[in-house]
């Protein structure tokens, strides 16, 4: 016996009272370069290349600072994620390469769809995460 199973992925599209629509029924963290969020150790900055993130390959630059000064020889992983649609990337994850002294860069990260996108950054035990509607 054959089973096929089909799986639908929206867009996330929505239509508002005036008639508009929009991409993400949400809008997530408004983007700006080197925005700044505090775990439990670490403060996380973030820089996206294209900047602001759009849908399509994606570099995020992270900047770990652990007390004001560069936390440097981290293990750093980028985690995209669209809770809404329950999937990420292929691969889920990405590791980020230490340059200048506590900076880190990421891979070039397909995000190929449109929509909100969980942005998870962690760095040992510490993670934080950013949310960011994707108009594509």
């Amino acid at each position: 016996m054959l089973l096929f199973l089909t799986l639908a992925c929206t867009s996330g599209d929505y239509a508002h009272d005036s008639g508009e629509t929009e991409t993400c029924g949400v809008p997530g963290e408004t983007y700006s370069d080197g925005m700044e969020k505090d775990g439990a150790t670490y403060t996380f900055a973030l820089v996206s290349d294209p900047s602001p993130p759009d849908k399509g390959d994606n570099i995020w630059t992270i900047t770990v600072t652990e007390g004001g000064a560069a936390a440097e020889g981290l293990a750093v992983e980028i985690e995209p994620f669209m809770s809404e649609h329950g999937h990420g990337t292929n691969p889920a994850t990405f590791a980020a390469t230490e340059g200048d002294a506590g900076v880190y860069t990421g891979e070039p990260m397909d995000l190929f769809m449109g929509g909100i996108w969980d942005i998870t950054v962690r760095a040992g035990d510490d993670e934080v995460s950013w949310q960011f509607c994707l108009e594509g």
